[in-house]
């Protein structure tokens, strides 16, 4: 398989639990999520960073059995920042604080 052919494999793939979504279309999602986030713009930054490395690795043919978990990944993330994002902007900073202590 190509290098062209396993990206698009790859970006094909669905999210688990995210309905009709696939890889690719998660990127879109994390980055419009992120972007109603902007005082967390470096974590958030950060993050799509990390999950773009992620993909890189993904699409090496020795980690193509990493493929489900690695949607999986991008299905916590959208869920993680789904929940964070509608909240008011003190509230997210209050959070945000709170997640960098390691708390809940």
């Amino acid at each position: 398989m190509s290098d062209l052919q396993l990206q698009k494999s790859l970006d094909a793939f669905l999210v688990p639990g995210m309905m009709n979504l696939n890889v690719l279309d998660a990127f879109d999602v994390i980055g419009n999520l992120c972007h109603e986030m902007r005082e967390s713009e470096i974590l958030c930054r950060r993050l799509v960073t990390r999950l773009s490395f992620l993909r890189e690795r993904a699409l090496q043919l020795e980690h193509a059995k990493k493929v489900p978990a690695f949607a999986d990944v991008l299905g916590h993330a959208i869920a993680f920042l789904k929940k964070y994002t509608p909240k008011k902007l003190l509230q997210r900073i209050a959070l945000n604080r709170n997640i960098l202590q390691g708390g809940n």
